[in-house]
């Protein structure tokens, strides 16, 4: 009986695919953002883990940022390097919403822009 009972609840936190929250970001307005699975988040941190010249937020933003109307990546278009350059106020807000949706962050705030920096 408990093993079913955690299969059920197992199977109710999947991320169904192509689902997304829709969010409102500073200097960008609303957006979707693409809630990953646990592999995909996995897969963006193995991919990018040797990457010391672009940060993990201009990764994340390129693979979960989605046209809310459509569904589809909204940042095809943009290079890693144009997201590089943005605001910090976008950046900032982007990275505490976003990443928190994801579950990049999972600790306080202050660790968590420790974490980034390093």
């Amino acid at each position: 009986m408990l093993k079913n009972s955690i299969a059920n609840a197992l199977v109710g936190l999947l991320v169904a695919e192509n689902s997304f929250e829709k969010i409102s970001v500073d200097g960008l307005g609303d957006i979707g953002i693409k809630l990953l699975t646990a592999g995909e988040r996995s897969q963006l941190y193995a991919d990018n883990k040797d990457k010391t010249d672009i940060p993990l937020y201009a990764v994340v933003m390129k693979e979960t940022v989605i046209d809310p109307e459509t569904g589809e990546l909204a940042l095809d278009e943009v290079s890693l390097e144009q997201l590089v350059r943005l605001p910090p106020n976008v950046v900032d807000d982007f990275i505490e919403k976003a990443f928190h949706l994801n579950g990049f962050i999972k600790r306080e705030k202050q660790q968590a822009e420790e974490d980034l920096k390093n």
